[in-house]
């Protein structure tokens, strides 16, 4: 990762571009040798000392644009826990892009919990200049609600982030699919961080899952399939016509 440029800010360096992940992944029957304060197994999401690693494997790209990645989450010590696919595709509306992600999570090694914690798991940092904080950016869910603080830790469509840039404003939108079997709280702050985790429970503080014990899990060879939208749009929500980009979303077949 680059040095931030002057005035730029500095933390959660973690947090590089769109990523999915998430913070803390339990592989069932499984001796840890390295082990990370709050975490119960193994936390893809930070880059603290222990910290697991997400390797890819190959990378192809169809007659059809679109790329598939295999990859490899491992423990620090490089043990395989689980392997993804993963499938992107680019779609062009005039002004508006639209990426399509489709992950494919096996648990071919051993069962696997997906611990409750906040940190996860389809996320993209934001520019610097229209963080929340910086008083320029404005962050909206599908009911409307502005801020992070009715936004964050609460069941929603779409999250969005928009605000000002080079004297245009612009605006980045998270979609999760109504078929994902486990619908995502937003862990969107005003900082700069957007990001759609089906994971969280109780324990993860979200608003929405409050009394939630259900983690999510899967038996060894199980098969969990997630899809998410980045929609990158002129205008605030309603000007970038997200609600609108989202229904398309939701009735693609590829």
């Amino acid at each position: 990762m680059e040095k931030a440029e002057p005035g730029a800010s500095m933390d959660h360096v973690h947090q590089k571009s769109v990523w999915f992940c998430h913070g803390d992944v339990i592989p069932e029957g499984l001796s840890l040798t390295s082990h990370i304060k709050d975490v119960e197994g193994v936390d893809f999401w930070s880059e603290t000392k222990g910290h697991g690693r997400i390797i890819g494997k190959s990378a192809s790209v169809d007659n059809g644009g679109r790329l598939t990645t295999e990859n490899e989450w491992r423990t620090a010590e490089g043990g395989k826990i689980l392997d993804d696919t993963r499938v992107i595709r680019l779609h062009e509306f005039g002004d508006t892009r639209l990426f399509v992600f489709d992950t494919t999570l096996t648990a071919s090694a051993t069962p696997i919990t997906f611990g409750d914690t906040k940190e996860g798991s389809f996320g993209i940092r934001i520019n610097d200049a229209i963080r929340e904080t910086k008083d320029n950016g404005k962050l909206e869910n599908a009911e409307g609600k502005i801020g992070e603080k009715n936004c964050w830790g609460q069941l929603s469509a779409w999250c969005d982030y928009s605000g000002p840039i080079g004297g245009k404003v612009i605006g980045l939108a998270v979609l999760d699919d109504p078929k994902n079997p486990y619908p995502a709280c937003w862990h969107s702050r005003g900082y700069g961080l957007m990001a759609a985790n089906p994971f969280g429970r109780a324990k993860s503080g979200f608003p929405a899952m409050k009394g939630r014990k259900d983690l999510v899990r899967l038996a060894r060879g199980e098969q969990l399939k997630l899809r998410y939208g980045l929609l990158i749009h002129r205008g605030d929500a309603r000007e970038g016509k997200v609600a609108e980009h989202f229904e398309r979303f939701v009735k693609m077949k590829d």
